[in-house]
C-alpha cells in the first residue's frame, strides 16, 4: 500500500506505506490514514521531524564508527537508502506549507493494486491523445 500526501502549497508525494507511517512516528502523529496537519499542527510536526532526523543521523554516523571495521553481508547490487534521504520530500512540502500557510497537509493512503491500474489508465489515456496529436500532425504535413 501507498500513502499519498498532498498539500496546496506543492505537489502530491507518495511513500511506501512503511516509510511514510515511520515518517509519521518521527512528526509525532499517530498511523491513522486518512488523516490531515492543520495550518497551526505544521511548524511542529516539521520541528519534530527535523529534530528525529537529526538524532537518526547522529546515531548512524556513531554506528558506522563502531561498525567501520566489521564487515558487511549487503550485496554490491543493493542500495540502501536512509530515512533522512526518503525524507526531504516531505520536509520541502512542510516548509512550503509553513511559509504559505496553507490550512493543511492530508495524508491518504491507496492500495497498490488501485493505484496501478490508475496509471494503466492514465498511461493509457495518454497514449491515444499522443496518437491522435500525431495523426493531426501527419495530417497537416501531408496537406
Amino acid at each position: 500500500m501507498i500513502v499519498t500526501f498532498k498539500s496546496k502549497a506543492t505537489g502530491n508525494l507518495i511513500y511506501f506505506k512503511d516509510i511514510a507511517l515511520k515518517l509519521l512516528a518521527l512528526m509525532g502523529r499517530d498511523d491513522k490514514v486518512p488523516s490531515a496537519l492543520y495550518a497551526e499542527e505544521v511548524g511542529a510536526a516539521l520541528e519534530k521531524l527535523q529534530q528525529a532526523l537529526s538524532e537518526l543521523q547522529a546515531e548512524s554516523v556513531a554506528k558506522a564508527k563502531a561498525d567501520a571495521s566489521k564487515e558487511h553481508d549487503i550485496p554490491e547490487d543493493k542500495v540502501i537508502i536512509s530515512i533522512q534521504v526518503r525524507a526531504q520530500p516531505l520536509l520541502e512540502m512542510l516548509q512550503k506549507a509553513a511559509k504559505k500557510r496553507k490550512r493543511q497537509v492530508h495524508f491518504q493512503a491507496i492500495s497498490v493494486v488501485l493505484q496501478r491500474q490508475a496509471v494503466i489508465l492514465l498511461l493509457g489515456k495518454i497514449t491515444a491523445e499522443v496518437s491522435q496529436t500525431n495523426a493531426k500532425l501527419w495530417n497537416q504535413a501531408c496537406t
